[in-house]
């Protein structure tokens, strides 16, 4: 085993807090027999917080110590721990005196025909019931199965329906400024050539020659302005489209990090006996579900909205409550249960 920081007393490591699956003190989990031995080495080993790795590593070894106390009272052992706390009686076996049942067998010295010995045999009761606990453990009987931390939760994540609406919303402003820009350059292109066709060019050459300074002055004055008015042209005509592909692609993106936000509040609350899906799409549908979550109680579904304000809903319908109360039209309930509908249809389709 590890050794432990040696600034981690048993008090400290009775004070440090266990996994945000059960966040307690680990004192008061091992205390009330949450904090198994299986639970102690696994975070002993396995625990990305240091605290909680060298915390693990004092409980056992009190563990341990309490264990051998126990064992040289001449109490009776209870579980496979304990039982491999005691002292193995036959030397005849083993050739070797003074050595725990747990050593023994890890190095092969005594067998399970030992053991069988060891229960018809030993006069001492401790001994006989700890043989008889190690063979049951190593027959496959050992009544109590210790269960394992099963990790965090598990996510599998698809290209969600907001982010191909961002791109596709993104992709649309391109190219609408693409068209304004294009149709720009052709009609400037088109009124030179028209101007080289009749001739306007030689002679607004021969006017600034002619007028020097002022000549070319007023051109660029012209010009400017026919350019500040085709801005405000442009401008007034596209603004409100651009604004709409804005605000659209904005409500999109907030949509995605308040998933991401339910996504990390799940992974702090919930093992990894639950799965998480997100942006699930079922075949011949287009819109996703935004979180479809499995674990031991069912199959739950998620429509995480971002509004922003004082919502309130009456059965299925949803109002927003401002100066006036108005009524959402597409409603949260309704979406939901559709989802469900239309998941419990599909995988009644597919296991029946």
């Amino acid at each position: 085993m590890a050794e432990a920081n040696p600034f981690m007393t048993l008090e400290r490591a009775r004070n440090t807090y266990w996994l945000k699956t059960n966040y307690k003190p680990m004192g008061v989990l091992f205390d009330n027999g949450f904090l198994t031995q299986s639970r102690l080495e696994w975070g002993a080993k396995k625990a990305y917080d240091s605290a909680i790795r060298d915390a693990c590593i004092v409980l056992l070894k009190q563990k341990q110590v309490s264990t051998k106390k126990l064992i040289e009272k001449g109490k009776l052992p209870r579980n496979i721990y304990e039982a491999n706390a005691v002292i193995w009686p036959f030397s005849i076996h083993t050739g070797r005196t003074g050595c725990t049942m747990g050593e023994l067998i890890d190095n092969r010295d005594i067998t399970k025909r030992d053991l069988a010995y060891a229960i018809e045999k030993a006069w001492d009761e401790q001994v006989r019931t700890a043989a008889h606990i190690i063979l049951r453990s190593q027959l496959g009987m050992e009544s109590e199965k210790m269960n394992e931390p099963k990790g965090t939760l598990k996510v599998t994540a698809n290209r969600s329906f907001m982010e191909k609406q961002i791109e596709a919303l993104s992709f649309k402003k391109g190219a609408f400024w693409g068209t304004i820009l294009t149709t720009c350059t052709i009609l400037f292109i088109l009124d030179i050539i028209y101007m080289g066709v009749t001739g306007a060019i030689p002679t607004l050459i021969d006017f600034i020659v002619k007028t020097k300074i002022i000549g070319f002055v007023s051109i660029v004055i012209i010009l400017s302005f026919f350019m500040f008015m085709a801005n405000l042209v442009v401008k007034h005509t596209a603004e409100k489209k651009i604004d709409d592909y804005d605000f659209q692609i904005k409500n999109h993106k907030q949509g995605r990090d308040g998933e991401d936000k339910v996504i990390d509040v799940m992974r702090e609350c919930l093992d990894g006996s639950y799965h998480a899906f997100r942006n699930l799409v079922l075949p011949n549908k287009k819109e996703d579900m935004d979180i479809v979550l499995v674990g031991p109680q069912g199959v739950f579904i998620f429509e995480v909205k971002t509004y922003n304000g004082k919502y309130e809903n009456i059965t299925d319908d949803w109002y927003f409550c401002g100066k006036k109360k108005k009524k959402i039209k597409d409603s949260p309930t309704n979406q939901v249960k559709r989802n469900a509908a239309q998941l419990a249809d599909f995988l009644e389709a597919v296991f029946n």
